[in-house]
């Protein structure tokens, strides 16, 4: 699986299995929330005891949602309305059930800034609200192409473009094939991938 291969590439370049593993997970609604809990994060850990027996990394999954409609705003109209970048709203509006929170980790440029909002689903590291909010924040300063902090976090920023460049790289993404796909009556066939250099497989080249 792709995260034996993570954990693989890892432990050839540091010779040493990482004791802890954060998960960023964009793209799932709240509905799918206990789905996703049962079975990705059963995913990561029975891939993590398939490359060694007894080997069982301490978990932290969060899932990013950035689909909703909340908005804040300052009390005195300052900064265009906009709240101070590195805000945090995690009480009276937040889900009464879940450890959720609101982080407006950016400065909005031009128009309305809006927060992400973060649900996490397991913390075995012990993070707690405060640890967890820090952390994500200083996720979201890492992001190579901007020198300010970005609206959601470094590593799903990095999986939006892995995942375009993987679309560009398809062998059949014309418009042609577009639209053949779309017009024949015939299950989608599975996409192949064109060739690239191995040594690029451990680079982060599609930034």
């Amino acid at each position: 699986t792709a995260v034996q291969q993570l954990l693989v590439q890892h432990l050839s370049h540091t010779s040493c299995k990482p004791g802890c593993l954060i998960i960023y997970r964009d793209g799932v609604s709240d509905a799918e929330l206990e789905s996703v809990r049962q079975l990705e994060v059963g995913g990561f850990l029975e891939a993590c005891s398939q490359l060694e027996e007894g080997y069982r990394p301490r978990v932290v999954y969060l899932v990013v949602q950035k689909r909703h409609n909340v908005r804040f705003f300052t009390a005195d109209g300052s900064n265009k309305g906009n709240v101070a970048p590195g805000t945090v709203v995690d009480h009276t509006i937040v889900s009464p059930w879940l450890f959720d929170f609101y982080l407006n980790s950016h400065a909005a440029i031009i128009g309305t800034s809006k927060a992400a909002r973060y649900i996490c689903l397991l913390d075995e590291l012990g993070f707690g609200s405060d640890g967890l909010q820090t952390f994500t924040n200083w996720l979201c300063y890492l992001y190579c192409r901007c020198a300010r902090a970005v609206s959601i976090v470094a590593p799903v920023y990095y999986a939006h473009l892995l995942a375009f460049r993987a679309r560009r790289l398809s062998d059949d993404v014309s418009e042609d094939s577009a639209s053949l796909r779309s017009g024949s009556s015939g299950s989608s066939s599975v996409p192949r991938f064109g060739q690239y250099a191995p040594q690029l497989d451990s680079k982060m080249f599609f930034v």
